[in-house]
């Protein structure tokens, strides 16, 4: 992007036909008001110039795409028929006047992507650190593992997760599924005792008992003006994330998968948006970008007939084609983008060769037929996993470094980045996950995130 110490203007590259309700013509605009976030409108599809001079016929000198994050600084004026308001982009720093129709309220209004993942709920000494990589307004990925029928409200331990970390200025994606290894969510359907397991109605009412029991910010006047993205599970597309709790006569097929999990997907989505709370952004559990051709249905998460050998594009079709409309229940979209040399295939590559991984989400996106918000809550290196190529910490470190700075910070559709993940004995100590191992050592992955945040945002511990 062009910067510049002048002053521009910013005004649409197109006819803006299908403005947001919020701005949806110039004559109806709510006036932004000094200091106010706003983000530049989905509805700019192919983005908007900045111009020399308050005027449409001014020269262009530089272009801003949707979601771009600016702080509005001063009061709008008038000018060629539009009103204008005084903007700094955020990141960029350019300084400008921008045609304030469109400009709309920004649903995810943090200028910080960075943030990582835990592996369960976590605790005060995973929270603080993370606070201390990712500083005020990053990102913290939470683990509610343990939803089923029997789920009256969350455990005490989730309620203290999300009252602290909100409290330290950190934003939250929970992802909120079945207890580890129990993953049989087809089991749970309304009728699965009649072979129907198209109906989770009953289900989706225990993920709403959970969240009436978290502080939201539409609940909680301390968290106020923030979001809490939810993600519905998690990667349905492999056997063991969705599997038979009960055997059956055949495995199924990827297909069928499909048509359950976008089942219990539009169920739960639907009953959580009917709970009236703005605050509750919903997605889908992010899919593994290499998925399951059929699962064995042997009654265990891990059977002789599981087979590998289609995409998480390939899913997500046979979602919309079972269930169309699903993805039309999407707030935003989580994304599993790990660094690869191909799609589904090739993982854990150096980052001069995984370009087809980490911008994975993009053919999420075309394949939905959405332009959305993204939220990539898992990516990453390991050091020394079986079955991947090796890489040292210090690589794994400078990979991230060029990945914040050449993938995720420059594209405005990421909102959030949490990596997995920050500390665990198994995936971080023995697989090389980690961004911190569990005798508290600090790896160059966490300092060089740190101070590339520090060295773009400042903040805490800078």
């Amino acid at each position: 992007m062009a910067t510049s110490t002048g002053l521009f203007f910013v005004f649409s590259l197109f006819s803006c036909a299908h403005a947001l309700p919020i701005k949806s013509s110039i004559g109806a605009v709510e006036e932004v008001q000094e200091g106010e976030v706003q983000c530049v409108s989905t509805s700019a599809t192919a983005g908007v110039h900045v111009r020399s001079g308050a005027c449409t016929n001014a020269t262009v000198v530089a272009s801003i795409t949707p979601f771009t994050t600016v702080t509005v600084t001063g009061d709008e004026v008038k000018g060629c028929g539009y009103s204008w308001a005084p903007i700094t982009v955020v990141g960029s720093g350019v300084t400008g006047w921008v045609a304030s129709s469109f400009l709309s309220d920004c649903e995810y209004a943090s200028s910080n992507k960075f943030g990582v993942g835990l592996v369960s709920e976590g605790n005060q000494a995973q929270w603080d650190l993370t606070k201390a990589m990712v500083g005020d307004g990053g990102w913290i990925l939470l683990i509610f593992a343990g939803v089923d029928l029997s789920a009256t409200g969350p455990a005490q331990s989730w309620v203290d997760a999300v009252n602290y970390v909100f409290q330290q200025g950190l934003n939250v994606v929970l992802r909120i599924g079945p207890g580890w290894g129990q993953s049989h969510f087809r089991d749970l359907a309304d009728g699965a005792a009649q072979g129907d397991y198209t109906h989770y109605t009953h289900l989706a009412q225990a993920y709403v008992n959970v969240l009436k029991g978290i502080p939201t910010p539409a609940s909680t006047s301390a968290y106020s003006g923030r979001q809490l993205l939810i993600q519905i599970h998690n990667e349905p597309d492999l056997c063991y994330e969705w599997f038979c709790g009960t055997a059956a006569s055949s495995p199924i097929g990827y297909e069928e998968m499909a048509k359950e999990y976008a089942s219990f997907f539009r169920d739960t989505a639907d009953a959580i948006h009917a709970m009236g709370d703005d605050s509750l952004k919903v997605s889908i559990g992010a899919l593994a970008p290499g998925g399951a051709l059929q699962c064995g249905c042997c009654g265990a998460s891990a059977c002789s007939g599981d087979s590998p050998g289609i995409t998480g594009l390939q899913y997500m079709q046979a979602m919309q084609a079972a269930v169309p409309g699903v993805f039309d229940r999407l707030d935003f979209l989580t994304s599993h983008s790990y660094p690869a040399n191909g799609i589904g295939y090739g993982f854990n590559v150096p980052f001069d060769q995984a370009a087809p991984g980490l911008t994975y989400f993009e053919k999420e996106l075309q394949t939905i037929g959405r332009d959305l918000p993204v939220a990539i809550t898992e990516t990453g290196w390991c050091t020394h996993r079986d079955g991947m190529p090796t890489c040292t910490e210090d690589q794994k470190g400078q990979w991230y470094t060029q990945a914040y700075q050449q993938v995720w910070l420059p594209d405005n559709r990421i909102i959030a980045v949490t990596p997995f993940m920050l500390q665990d004995k198994v995936w971080g100590d023995q697989d090389g996950y980690a961004f911190v191992m569990t005798d508290g050592t600090q790896l160059p992955a966490f300092t060089n995130v740190k101070g590339l945040r520090c060295s773009t945002l400042g903040g805490d511990g800078c």
